[in-house]
């Protein structure tokens, strides 16, 4: 552990798996753009499909369990007001600079190879960037309803998180008016083993039962909401990101990993997740259309502990093996916020370069992962880590770059 503040401890293995999860963030994305335009592989399609099927269920919610983690230490330290102008500044801004200018080519890319598969003409860059200017002026509110129409793409992310933390610091501000000191750190408790497990079996079911009535009300698969074109979610998948966000500030509030009280059992979760997955692939590939009550809430079930499973067997991996502190580590920690960020342009940018080569779309895939992965991890380490206000300013330049080439 390192510290965090003045007295806080930082628990290593947490920031260690938020760059394992964006690891799983970008594959995801190639998967994406490849199980779409597999060019008749069938290994690729259905490898892709398998890909995101799988990470749609662990990665976000691990990552809003990590924020909530986090969270309470921050605002102990920052106090309300610091707390929710640093979220200002970390989330809000680069939310801002990403849609007005990271998102654009990278939409327009996807855009472009699109039209490339389809034998389609496209616009050009400037006429592209202004309609979907325009469609974010709207500040519409409903279901997105093209691919070209405005929306947050990967930074959904950023646009539901700041308004958890705003609602967490709101809601500590009024435990403190009411009932004193509550957010300091002496009124902890450290929490026992079967109150974490207790705690753990709670969340899952709670996240199974939020989801099964969600897909009562929102029963297609993946169809996200905008809200004034400032906040986009997916109303199913919201309630394991708020359950999950919840359990982050419980967890840190009751010293689950500083001692030997967190329940490390692979006999227990690994079995659970071999189950839940096998059970989930069925229901994903078998693509019932009109699932009756009983398949959804079994699915939803299924979904909810292949979640909690797959994340207690990661918090045991990574915790046993990547709680030391090292290099690579730290680097790829302090990177994981940035790469998320910027790469999305870069897998879009690879998969249209690689569009020409006649090469296996096996190999396609994996280089444009490789490529994206190293390419933003330098960018964010050599470029915007020390110079953040000249990135912010090249990007603006790439845009205006590509409004005279295109």
């Amino acid at each position: 552990m390192t510290q965090n503040g003045r007295s806080q401890p930082r628990i290593l293995f947490i920031d260690n798996m938020r760059y394992i999860i964006i690891a799983f963030v970008i594959l995801q994305h190639v998967a994406l753009i490849y199980g779409a335009h597999s060019e008749g592989s069938v290994l690729v399609q259905n490898m892709s499909q398998f890909i995101v099927m799988i990470t749609d269920v662990f990665m976000m919610p691990i990552l809003f369990f990590a924020a909530g983690f986090f969270a309470l230490p921050s605002i102990r330290s920052k106090g309300t007001w610091g707390f929710m102008v640093s979220k200002w500044k970390r989330i809000w801004i680069p939310w801002l600079i990403g849609v007005l200018f990271v998102l654009p080519p990278a939409v327009y890319l996807m855009y472009y190879i699109r039209s490339c598969y389809d034998g389609a003409s496209h616009t050009g860059y400037w006429q592209y960037w202004v309609n979907f200017m325009k469609s974010a002026a709207e500040f519409h509110t409903g279901y997105t309803r093209s691919a070209d129409q405005f929306s947050h793409r990967h930074l959904w992310f950023l646009s539901v998180l700041f308004p958890l933390f705003i609602l967490f610091a709101i809601i500590c501000k009024i435990k403190v008016s009411w009932s004193g000191n509550i957010a300091a750190e002496k009124m902890d408790k450290i929490h026992t083993t079967k109150t974490i497990f207790r705690a753990i079996v709670l969340t899952g079911a709670l996240a199974a039962v939020g989801f099964f009535i969600a897909k009562l009300f929102y029963p297609w698969g993946y169809r996200a909401i905008l809200v004034a074109s400032l906040i986009h979610f997916e109303p199913t998948r919201l309630v394991f990101y708020i359950i999950y966000f919840a359990l982050g500030i419980y967890a840190f509030s009751g010293k689950w990993f500083t001692g030997d009280n967190f329940p490390h059992s692979f006999t227990i979760w690994i079995p659970v997740c071999l189950a839940s997955l096998g059970i989930f692939t069925y229901f994903g590939f078998a693509q019932i259309q009109m699932p009756s009550v009983a398949e959804t809430f079994l699915n939803s079930f299924v979904r909810s502990f292949l979640c909690l499973s797959l994340f207690m067997v990661l918090v045991t991996l990574t915790s046993k093996y990547r709680n030391k502190p090292s290099i690579m580590d730290q680097s790829l920690a302090s990177n994981s916020y940035t790469i998320y960020i910027i790469h999305y342009p870069f897998h879009v940018m690879f998969a249209a370069l690689l569009l020409r080569w006649n090469g296996r779309i096996l190999v396609k895939f994996w280089v444009v992962y490789i490529a994206t992965c190293i390419l933003s991890y330098l960018i964010s380490n050599y470029v915007v880590k020390p110079h953040p206000r000249l990135s912010a300013l090249g990007i603006v330049l790439v845009n205006i770059i590509l409004f005279i080439v295109f």
